[in-house]
């Protein structure tokens, strides 16, 4: 059995779109650990920093880290998942 998917978004507005895909890689997380909640950034960069993996959004010259705007319970594992503008697709 064959499962497919097809997913468009448009990006036509105003702005420098963050065209950027990465793949998140699956982590482990201690109990009790929270997960940092960033405000939605749509134009480049959209976020930059360590979370999403030690080699995707690094900052580049002139760039600062983002900011969270708080935090919330993390689970003690998560899948790895492609992500763009939005989480696209997980390992699953």
């Amino acid at each position: 059995r064959c499962a497919q998917v097809i997913a468009s978004q448009s990006n036509d507005g105003g702005g420098d779109s963050d065209t950027r895909l990465f793949r998140v890689p699956a982590m482990d997380h201690p109990k009790g650990s929270k997960r940092p909640v960033y405000k939605y950034q749509g134009n480049y960069p959209r976020y930059v920093g360590p979370s999403r993996g030690p080699e995707n959004y690094r900052p580049e010259k002139g760039q600062n880290l983002s900011e969270p705007i708080g935090f919330i319970p993390q689970v003690e594992h998560t899948y790895a998942y492609y992500d763009g503008t939005f989480g696209l697709l997980n390992e699953h």
